[in-house]
């Protein structure tokens, strides 16, 4: 089990993520809240973009793994983690600054750019065939043979609580805001922005990939289900949720919706027409917005979650091949 992590799972309260935004505040970035006139039009509502493909490492992930990483500054030794990318990127610069070692396991075929971040993070890489289902097993053997630490990408406390720490952010820049549409992969974003705000009556909803439904089919059976592995543009929200997460999520009532690749590719296009460099997994939110599969309130924030793209993946994005 991850140091850290819940036997019962809950929400984080308001004194938690509080609690996470001071321990990070110094290494973290603000990244910009942006009103987006155009995107407005096409939506049919007033939206903002919420600019976490500006945080440091790239991805809204730093801030969970070095709240989870900070938490407990007295442990030492080497922490790992299974991930599509982005969290093994967080936690191999989180352990840089908590000034530990860090064990990452990743999709043989995740993005370059990602793969890439770990190592100039000082991080170790160990390259897993299959998805990340494959590297969650991977990395929970490697953690029984050597008895390190492992920081989950989504089912721990402490990283949904520092993933909570975005949605205080947003409240603090836009006082006004009526809904956050966020990405689902695991479910620690939504889980974590949702306790942040739910007291403010802001709504908070959820955009996963058609190809990366493992949280949607979950919420709908009221169990885990068995997904597909299948090759997406989002390949930030591929993967199994865990009964933790899932329950998380239940716990919170959020809505959260499919949104097809076309969608999120258009959605990818539109982001760097305003210069915003987005992941696929980074745009499904404004996607399910464009396309008018979420309709919520505004002014609405889509939170761009990520801008980890390999140059050719988004060059063929561009040119309409995905």
């Amino acid at each position: 089990m991850s140091a850290g992590a819940e036997t019962a799972a809950t929400l984080p309260s308001l004194e938690a993520i509080d609690a996470a935004s001071e321990r990070i505040a110094r290494h973290i970035r603000r990244t910009p809240l942006r009103h987006a006139p155009g995107l407005s039009r096409r939506a049919g509502r007033e939206v903002w973009i919420k600019m976490e493909n500006l945080q440091r490492t790239g991805s809204f992930k730093f801030r969970g793994a070095l709240n989870a990483l900070l938490s407990e500054p007295a442990r030492v030794g080497p922490v790992g983690a299974a991930s599509a990318g982005n969290h093994a990127f967080a936690l191999a610069e989180a352990a840089r600054v908590a000034g530990r070692p860090a064990v990452l396991f990743v999709p043989r075929d995740a993005p370059r750019a990602k793969i890439e971040g770990v190592r100039s993070a000082g991080g170790e890489v160990r390259l897993v065939d299959g998805g990340y289902d494959e590297a969650e097993d991977a990395a929970a053997l490697w953690a029984a043979d050597t008895g390190a630490d492992l920081v989950h990408a989504f089912d721990d406390a402490r990283v949904v609580a520092g993933q909570g720490t975005l949605g205080r952010e947003i409240m603090r820049q836009h006082a006004g805001v009526r809904s956050i549409v966020a990405p689902v992969g695991g479910g620690g974003l939504l889980a974590g922005v949702h306790a942040a705000v739910a007291a403010s009556g802001v709504a908070v909803l959820g955009a996963q990939g058609d190809r990366t439904r493992a949280v949607h089919d979950a919420l709908a059976a009221g169990a885990l289900v068995e997904t597909p592995l299948e090759h997406t543009l989002m390949d930030g929200l591929a993967g199994r949720t865990t009964r933790g997460a899932l329950e998380r999520l239940a716990a919170t009532g959020a809505r959260v919706e499919l949104v097809p690749e076309s969608e999120v590719a258009e959605a990818v296009r539109a982001l760097h027409a305003l210069g915003v460099r987005a992941e696929g997994s980074g745009a499904v939110a404004l996607a399910a917005l464009l396309a008018r599969i979420l309709e919520p309130p505004g002014p609405v924030v889509a939170i761009v979650s990520g801008g980890n793209i390999d140059d050719a993946t988004l060059d063929g994005v561009l040119a309409g091949d995905a």
